[in-house]
Parts: structure tokens; sequence; C-alpha cells
């Protein structure tokens, strides 16, 4: 019994001498200075389709038992946003021994712009099938590409839903970096059975972005109508009847500008966010409508 007990001690002994050992020879393993880097200039200009090389030109990176490991250099994060196209990059790099620097340069993309909504039809909804208005937007940025899943409502009238009207709405959506768009605007609500056998309007886009100062001339968004159970396409600067439909004279059914109520109250110098009303109205008195939203920036 004391044999044993003796052995145990022993074994202990040696365990914890093997460990000691193990230990110093890790401390004098790491207890050189770590990497250093160095950088021709702390800020860049760059694309938003920057590559890591081109973030990483003019870095350089040395350790004293190592030597040069600019080749081990890594992009190791973005931060978000300090100012609107503006933000930092962290730059790293680890020797042999696993110990670690790391240094941040700052870049301003010269391409950049704010996530831009988009809308696949106006913002008219069935009163019976309201529940979803984001459905009927998508985002794009120019960093993260299609970024529709992180559209939110951020303010809607609270009686929305409970009658038929115009509803103020808000929407939001931010990218990667932080940078918040919104977009207000209004949805309107209708009563489907009082919109069966109206006059129809569709346009080649519902939402534009347009640069401040530039021209805008509604009519030409205009693609196609129905009214009074005849379809209409464009054709040049007009609509014509597509099944060949003829007046009493035999010409081809036409419909032009003035034959719609375009309200447009787009003013291109100055930004913000602007409606464009389009109305058409059969013989009977009955009013189809749609909307173009337009953004001057």
């Amino acid at each position: 019994m004391k044999r044993s007990y003796l052995l145990i001690i022993g074994l202990f002994a040696v365990s914890a001498v093997l460990f000691a050992v193990t230990q110093v020879r890790e401390r004098m393993k790491t207890s050189g200075e770590a990497p250093v880097i160095t950088m021709d200039r702390d800020s860049l200009e760059v694309s938003v389709n920057v590559t890591d090389e081109e973030l990483l030109a003019g870095v350089t990176a040395t350790d004293a038992e190592d030597g040069d490991l600019t080749d081990q250099l890594l992009v190791e994060s973005y931060s978000r946003f300090l100012s609107k196209g503006r933000r930092t990059v962290t730059i790293g790099v680890a020797d042999s021994q696993g110990k670690i620097t790391e240094a941040e340069r700052t870049i301003t993309y010269t391409d950049y712009r704010s996530p831009v909504f988009n809308l696949t039809a106006p913002l008219y909804l069935s009163i019976d099938n309201c529940d979803d208005p984001v459905s009927l937007l998508t985002a794009s940025d120019v960093m993260d590409g299609d970024i529709s899943n992180k559209i939110q409502i951020s303010s809607i009238a609270s009686d929305y839903g409970e009658k038929t009207g115009d509803f103020p709405i808000e929407f939001k959506v931010s990218n990667s970096a932080g940078d918040t768009e919104t977009l207000t605007t209004k949805v309107t609500l209708y009563d489907a059975k009082d919109m069966y056998g109206a006059p129809e309007i569709q346009l080649d886009r519902y939402m534009m972005y347009v640069k401040e100062g530039d021209s805008f001339s509604p009519w030409t968004y205009v693609t196609e109508a129905t009214l009074e159970h005849v379809h209409y396409v464009r054709k040049g600067s007009q609509l014509e009847a597509e099944d060949g439909n003829e007046d009493e004279d035999g010409d081809v059914l036409t419909l032009s500008s003035s034959d719609f109520s375009i309200s447009n109250e787009v003013n291109t110098n100055e930004p913000g966010t602007y409606e464009v009303l389009y109305r058409l109205e059969d013989e009977d008195g009955k009013l189809g409508s749609t909307r173009l939203l337009v953004v001057v920036r």
C-alpha cells in the first residue's frame, strides 16, 4: 500500500515537471515581438467593387522571426459607415507563432449610392387582401445586391385596412453598412366589386429615380390601357387598339395623352418624393387610375 502511494506521488511529480517544461517552452516560443504592419497611406478612394488586392495595395508586414509576411496579409472586416460612403477596413496578419497584428485603413467609395426601392405594381390593394403591402416592393443596394428581404414598414395609418381610401405609409430598408433609406408614400385600398369593368392603365414602371435637374415626361411611361372593353398598346407616341377595333371612319381606335387626366407634381429641381396620378374615364363616368412614384435625387 505504501509502495503504491509513493508511485502515485512520483508520477504526479513527473507530470508537474513535464507541464512546467512545456509552459516554459511555449513562453519562449511566443516571447518575440508581434508582426509589424506598415502602410504607405492611411486612406483610399475606391469603387464599391473594390477587391482585397486593391485594399492591400501599399501595405507590408514583417516579423522579427519570420521575416516578410506581406503575402499573409488579410482583409479581416469592414466597419459600418462612419459617414455615407466612408468606412474603415481592418487588415490583419499572423506569424508562425500565432501572434496577430491588426491595422485599420479608411476607405471612401467614389461611386456609392444609398439603397433604392422599386415597385413591382402600383400601391393599390384590395381591402380584402391588404395585409402585406411590402410584397409590392423590392430593394437593391450597390454593395449588397438584392435586399428586398430587409424592407420594413416603419409607420402606417392606424386605421389601415378598416376602410377604403388612401393611407399614409413609410417603408425603410438598410444595407450591411448601416445606411437606411426611407420611402414615404401612400397605399390606396379599394373594394374589388367597385372596380369591375373600370378602365385600366399600365405603366412600364411604377417607381423611378431621376437626377436633380433632369427632364421628365409622364406620358412616355404609359404602355397599355383598357377602355370600354378595348385593349390598347403603345405604338409610337400613342396607344392603338390591339385587336384592330376601328371607329366609324374605319380608322384604328387610338388613345393619346389628351384622353388621360395626368396630374404631375414632379419638380426635378427639388429633391424629394413625388407622385404622378394617371386617370382614364369611360362613357359611364367610371374611373380607372394608377400612380407613378418619382424620387428626385
